[in-house]
């Protein structure tokens, strides 16, 4: 990622930020510790990802279900004259809508980096990848070996048809039997 495109999720994410608070003090109210939460989520990612850990996107990716549930919890009390005030956060009510939208922002800035980590996850490592790739023109190879010349060149004409692995096969042994 460039790092202008880093800066500008940064200002947005402190831009959202520093809205929320405006919002929740003109209504009086307290900021709530899961969307905050969210957000330096958001604003941190980018940093990660392009200087220490890109692979750890997918880990704040589930840590972002923390929030958007409301797991995270406190309150606060204060008296004035008779009354005292409580204010609560973290209540499950339900998926917190502005930690939601977090959230899908956080899966477009990051999409690259949680498509890579799947991929690795399905397909394993490229060393693995390899050491797979290579016993498959392994077992073609060995099926083709014995093959004879007319059946062969049958093969030879069809290799299109074949995946890369055993076109590799058949471009090997075409080239021991010239």
């Amino acid at each position: 990622m460039e790092k202008n495109k880093t800066n500008w999720i940064l200002f947005g994410a402190f831009a959202l930020l520093l809205t929320l608070f405006i919002i929740w003090q003109i209504n009086e109210q307290m900021f709530m510790i899961n969307e905050v939460f969210a957000l330096i989520i958001l604003a941190v990612s980018p940093i990660l990802k392009q200087y220490i850990f890109p692979k750890l996107q997918v880990t704040l990716l589930f840590v972002l279900l923390i929030p958007l549930f409301g797991f995270l919890q406190y309150s606060y009390s204060f008296a004035e004259a008779n009354t005292t005030y409580t204010y609560y956060s973290g209540k499950f009510t339900g998926i917190s809508p502005v930690v939601f939208i977090i959230m899908v922002i956080y899966i477009i800035v990051n999409i690259s980096a949680i498509k890579n980590a799947f991929r690795f996850f399905r397909h394993g490592s490229d060393a693995e990848q390899t050491e797979k790739y290579d016993k498959m023109i392994q077992f073609y190879y060995e099926k083709f070996k014995e093959c004879p010349d007319n059946e062969f060149i049958e093969i030879k004409s069809r290799y299109e048809d074949y995946p890369s692995e055993a076109q590799e096969a058949i471009h090997k042994i075409s080239l021991e039997r010239n």
